[in-house]
């Protein structure tokens, strides 16, 4: 999915709009951070991470969402959406980030007191109806999908550009979402009880 007003996706330039206590919370702890690291010279940088799913999640609806579904699928439980199911989201797999996180330390006198995305970008952008077909197809399992009224807070599109990880750390994701799942999905049916 290409958003047309964000053609390579959301840098961070993107003016901070708060719209629920949780955005509230994120956005505070991000500018909390920069200004200490400005104002007291202590070595921080704020990462921007988008959805993130990997082995060792669990997931719930609002919190680790793919990895939700994923175990919803494995035990044939309902799943809810709200919204109509066309929200998109870019999905980066666990190490992926964690690699962002060894370069971003090694190099912290580069990145200090700035603010980096932390996606799947563009290639790993999927709407939820897409990330449930996946599933479905790696799963083999149908579950009960119900959908609710869209979320106060929900936000339609939202695509990590991570050209300044790319340009000060050489970083960008290296796992696509339909092969890093499979990771997520061995990883919870070895381990669901």
């Amino acid at each position: 999915y290409i958003n047309t007003t964000c053609p390579k996706g959301v840098d961070e330039n993107e003016r901070l709009h708060f719209i629920s206590p949780y955005g509230c919370s994120k956005g505070a702890v991000d500018q909390y951070v920069l200004d200490y690291a400005h104002t007291f010279g202590i070595r921080a940088v704020v990462i921007r991470q988008s959805c993130i799913y990997g082995p060792h999640q669990l997931g719930v609806e609002d919190q680790g969402w793919v990895a939700h579904f994923s175990k919803q699928f494995i035990l044939n439980h309902p799943i809810t959406i709200f919204g109509d199911g066309y929200q998109v989201r870019d999905l980066l797999h666990v190490d992926d980030l964690t690699h962002l996180y060894d370069r971003a330390i090694q190099s912290i006198h580069t990145v200090t007191g700035q603010a980096l995305n932390a996606g799947g970008g563009i290639t790993n952008a999927y709407s939820l109806h897409q990330v449930l077909e996946l599933l479905k197809t790696k799963i083999g399992s149908s579950p009960q999908i119900t959908y609710m009224a869209e979320r106060v807070g929900d936000q339609k599109y939202f695509v990590s550009n991570n050209t300044k990880a790319k340009k000060l750390l050489g970083w960008k994701p290296n796992i696509s979402f339909t092969s890093g799942v499979e990771s997520l999905i061995t990883w919870q049916k070895e381990n669901l009880t």
